[in-house]
């Protein structure tokens, strides 16, 4: 159990590196903090921490230069892998996911999905309205 809670923290590191595409960015061949920090736009210190936190999950490796590269893990976060995620990963770290989640205590007290309070709609209806 001690393991479980971050979880929530790696889904939305992964969900930030899908975002920002570090995987296609490194997938030609590793890349230095800043270089990735300018073709992302992305403060270089707080990059650098993000890629190492990313790095400690497996996500990408860092070599003796301080470049990153791709692994197995993130190489399915490549837009164009057979089995990419990248889109999954995207959507599952949104706000519009997050914010309902934040709030599964008031859901277990009343019995009202989270969804409905939040976003004051069925969650069908709204994915509709969003596509």
């Amino acid at each position: 159990m001690q393991f479980l809670w971050p979880g929530v923290m790696a889904a939305q590191a992964i969900h930030v590196a899908a975002k920002l595409k570090l995987a296609d960015l490194v997938a030609a061949g590793p890349k230095t903090i800043e270089e990735l920090a300018e073709t992302t736009q992305t403060h270089r210190l707080s990059l650098g921490r993000f890629l190492r936190a990313l790095t400690s999950l497996g996500i990408f490796a860092e070599d003796a230069a301080g470049r990153f590269w791709q692994t197995e893990l993130s190489d399915t976060l490549c837009d164009d892998h057979s089995e990419s995620i990248r889109h999954w990963a995207t959507m599952l770290g949104a706000p519009f996911i997050w914010e309902p989640f934040g709030r599964l205590d008031e859901t277990i007290r009343t019995g009202q999905p989270a969804f409905e309070r939040v976003y004051r709609g069925e969650f069908l209806h709204q994915a509709q309205i969003l596509s």
